[in-house]
This record gives C-alpha cells, sequence and structure tokens, in this order.
C-alpha cells in the first residue's frame, strides 16, 4: 500500500473516532432520557428516514447493485418506520400500566394491627 492508500484510512478513522466520542459524551451527559425525550428521538428519526427515504433507497440499490427501490421500501424503509412507532406505542402504554410486583414476604415490613402483610407491591413504570 502507498501513501495515496493509507491517507484516506487514517482520516476515515479519526472520522469515526470523532463521532463514537461525541455519542459517548452525549451518553455520559444524559444516560437516562425522560420517556417524553425517547419519544421526541424517535419521531425526529422517524421524520428523517421518511425525508431522506429515496437517497437510503438509492444508496442501498446502489450497493446491492441495483436491489429493487420496492424490496428497499419493504424490508428496510417501512421494518424501521414500523419498529418506530411500535416502540412509541410501548411507551405511551406503558406510561399508563401499573404493574404488579410479587415480593417476598421477608423483605415487606409487617402491620402491627393485623399480623398480616400483602405480597403485592404496585409499581408505575
Amino acid at each position: 500500500m502507498d501513501a495515496k492508500t493509507l491517507a484516506p484510512r487514517e482520516h476515515v478513522v479519526r472520522k469515526l473516532a470523532q463521532s463514537f466520542e461525541s455519542q459517548r459524551r452525549a451518553y455520559l451527559d444524559d444516560p437516562v432520557p425522560s420517556r417524553a425525550e425517547r419519544i421526541q428521538h424517535l419521531q425526529a428519526l422517524s421524520r428523517l428516514v421518511q425525508d431522506h427515504q429515496d437517497a437510503i433507497v438509492k444508496a442501498i440499490s446502489d450497493d446491492f447493485g441495483n436491489r429493487s427501490s420496492t424490496e428497499t421500501l419493504f424490508c428496510e424503509i417501512f421494518l424501521v418506520l414500523d419498529g418506530i412507532k411500535d416502540t412509541i406505542g410501548h411507551l405511551l402504554v406503558s406510561a399508563l400500566v401499573a404493574w404488579a410486583i410479587t415480593t417476598d414476604m421477608r423483605a415487606l415490613p409487617r402491620s402491627r394491627n393485623s399480623g398480616r402483610c400483602s405480597n403485592k407491591v404496585f409499581l408505575m413504570v
């Protein structure tokens, strides 16, 4: 390999390292986004995929050697958009559901009046 071949690769490696470092800093700044933030991010991703759908289809077609645009739409674009929609739905539903979690009786305090204790703890997610 000559210097001309290595130079672009080093540039690509540096650019990838910068991208990963940027992602790492973003995660450390906000490791657990709120439900509302997650929904906003997913909606932005959905808009991004829809806005750039033609470019994505063309890039995949070029990469695979003239792959059918219909196949790419069904196998890639619609699948991603459906997954985003499904995830947003789960986030919205999980905000409304109370989960019953069984807990070991020894982990719960006893009632002074009745001597009994329920082993169900309700958790709002």
